[in-house]
């Protein structure tokens, strides 16, 4: 049957659900309101036409999905036409009832939730472990891009993902969606496997010393390294100086430790700490200081070739001297260590005691630590 909608935003959805029909061949959602049981309530409706659209389209690829402006349409004419609870009339002049609360005008904030989830992996990242539940940070999977493979924490960039679907979203719906993506999103942790580095496009086993794609259902990084690991071991660069002669890397790095007569073993440790440096998963429990009573030692050349694997501005790493790990005036500094795998200072106060080092300590040993954030609340991490 034919069905003649009275009101004009009624209209509106029906042409919305008929260019749907023609779109896909067949719509799903039962078209007689009949079909779904007549005590059912309205928020049973608009949860059984947003299960039912999304079970269409499980198990498309993210690049096969509609559009979210689209999705967005038809899942809304698909809510108005489930909230009909009867017909009435006859000759072509049928009329809705809608059930108590009527047709929303627009999707729900559950409803966007749930899209969003569904064109975007959306985790709960449990920082301290699965234990506590009121310490997650909402997150999604970027699957293009310079982060692709991490799981980003930016809650601004996920409001203007959600933005997508629709574009009108006032503030207090879109703070109510993202409560609804906390309360549906599955809890995951980082990735705690000492073997994996995660590099800029690939994940390098340091066990078995081979590469592999990322994978969202195994690697929970929130950082990675600014660049990739070679497939294949390459020889060790040699620049030619102005003078003529060679100069290497391994070479220089033994220069500096000269004339130590276990120079090499020296050169060695600072192979291992760079080594160290780029995996998160060990619980190394030591800290590396570089230090030289003479300037032009090396030590700041060293620590940013490090900083260089890492990326300026990655978040892949952070600067935070030792007398800004606690204490007074120091409520916010530790909120880099969210995303950093590393800690990277290029200088530290001389001459000072220093008598909030309980975070640093905790920090070394992998044990939790209270992150305050600027007008959010605090998380625990380790």
């Amino acid at each position: 049957m034919t069905l003649s909608i009275g009101t004009e935003k009624d209209k509106k959805s029906q042409s919305n659900l008929d260019e749907l029909d023609s779109r896909s061949g067949e719509n799903q959602q039962p078209k007689d309101p009949k079909e779904l049981p007549p005590d059912w309530s309205r928020a049973q409706r608009i949860n059984h036409a947003t299960a039912a659209y999304l079970e269409e389209l499980a198990g498309l690829d993210p690049t096969a999905l509609p559009a979210k402006l689209t999705s967005n349409s038809e899942l809304l004419a698909r809510t108005t036409r489930a909230c009909i609870r009867e017909w009435h009339g006859e000759n072509g002049k049928e009329r809705p009832t809608y059930v108590p609360g009527g047709a929303p005008a627009a999707l729900t904030a559950w409803q966007v939730a749930m899209l969003a989830a569904r064109w975007h992996r959306i985790r709960r990242i449990a920082h301290a472990g699965l234990g506590d539940t009121t310490l997650d940070e909402l997150s999604y999977y970027q699957q293009t891009g310079a982060k692709r493979g991490l799981y980003v924490t930016d809650e601004s960039a996920l409001r203007a993902l959600i933005l997508n679907f629709d574009q009108d979203i006032p503030d207090p719906k879109m703070k109510e969606i993202i409560g609804k993506l906390y309360d549906i999103a599955p809890r995951v942790e980082k990735t705690s496997d000492r073997d994996a580095i995660p590099c800029r496009s690939r994940v390098f086993d340091f066990r078995t010393k081979t590469q592999r794609e990322y994978d969202p259902d195994i690697d929970v990084f929130t950082s990675k390294l600014a660049v990739d690991c070679p497939l294949t071991k390459p020889d060790e660069p040699m620049r030619l100086l102005s003078d003529g002669s060679k100069w290497k890397f391994s070479n220089w790095l033994v220069d500096l430790f000269e004339p130590l007569p276990d120079a090499e073993d020296v050169a060695n440790t600072v192979w291992e700490i760079i080594s160290a440096s780029v995996r998160p998963g060990v619980r190394w429990n030591k800290a590396a200081f570089f230090f030289s009573t003479l300037g032009e030692s090396g030590k700041g050349t060293l620590l940013e070739m490090i900083q260089h694997l890492f990326g300026e501005g990655s978040g892949a790493y952070c600067s935070i001297p030792l007398d800004q790990w606690g204490g007074p005036g120091n409520d916010f500094k530790l909120e880099p260590l969210l995303t950093a795998i590393a800690v990277l200072v290029d200088e530290n106060n001389v001459g000072e005691h220093l008598p909030f080092l309980g975070n640093f300590k905790s920090a070394v040993t992998h044990d939790r630590i209270p992150i305050n954030r600027k007008g959010r609340k605090v998380i625990t991490i380790r």
